[in-house]
């Protein structure tokens, strides 16, 4: 009767108790991963649309200064060309430039001439994520129409 009362090995209720806390361990780790890679995510859709209307807004004042506009009235307008031949609309997201899409996922975009003083004009961009811009640009020396 001796070798009945043999205790050695592990209840199936322990056995149980490991596998129970062994999946909240796990169902943890995953959720940290899951809301980790949503955020790295988010972040590089972020990072992604503020390079872009950056770079656009870089090569639209390069534009403004280089080159002479050829139509731009005092209103805010979405499309806009220069004499070298550049131009940029914007419509359905989409900004284009020399009728080729520039830039996707583009919530507004706007140019305005100043009314009060010559030659000074606002561009407007925003993403469809909120990243904003917006650059006030004094042209000088007779390149407004």
């Amino acid at each position: 009767m001796n070798h009945l009362r043999n205790e050695k090995g592990i209840s199936l209720v322990e056995v149980l108790a490991v596998f129970v806390i062994s999946a909240l361990v796990i169902m943890m780790i995953i959720n940290i991963q899951v809301f980790t890679q949503k955020q790295y995510k988010e972040q590089s859709e972020k990072a992604k649309n503020v390079t872009d209307i950056t770079i656009a807004m870089k090569v639209i004042t390069k534009d403004f200064r280089t080159h002479d506009l050829t139509n731009l009235t005092d209103e805010e307008v979405t499309q806009i060309s220069f004499e070298n031949g550049n131009s940029y609309r914007f419509e359905n997201n989409i900004l284009y430039r020399n009728d080729g899409p520039y830039i996707y996922e583009v919530a507004n975009f706007y140019v305005k001439k100043d009314n009060e003083f010559d030659g000074l004009y606002t561009v407007y961009i925003e993403s469809m994520t909120g990243e904003k811009l917006e650059t006030e640009i004094a042209v000088r020396g007779g390149n407004s129409p």
